[in-house]
């Protein structure tokens, strides 16, 4: 993985992250609570001034509660013409 990479993952992944919680209609204190995170992890996680590279660990648990797979979470972040394809609650994902 290139730097540039790193650098477009790390601008575009606080954002979808963000809006996939937000579709899932999820609070920052849910999301943290299903995935097993720290509430401050997450936020900083969503946060484009911070800069975290997240372990494929967590992100692996944001997916399972999210119900996004978690190739999805990443490769969402490379694509450049990718729109958020996730369902609202109560419909198959």
């Amino acid at each position: 993985m290139s730097f540039r990479d790193m650098q477009l993952f790390n601008e575009k992944f606080p954002r979808y992250l963000r809006t996939v919680r937000k579709v899932r209609r999820l609070t920052q204190q849910e999301l943290s609570h299903v995935a097993q995170l720290d509430y401050k992890h997450l936020q900083s996680l969503e946060s484009v001034h911070e800069l975290k590279d997240p372990r494929i660990s967590t992100i692996h648990k944001l997916s399972i509660a999210l119900q996004v797979p978690t190739h999805d979470l990443i490769a969402h972040c490379f694509d450049e013409d990718k729109r958020p394809t996730v369902d609202p609650p109560g419909r198959a994902v």
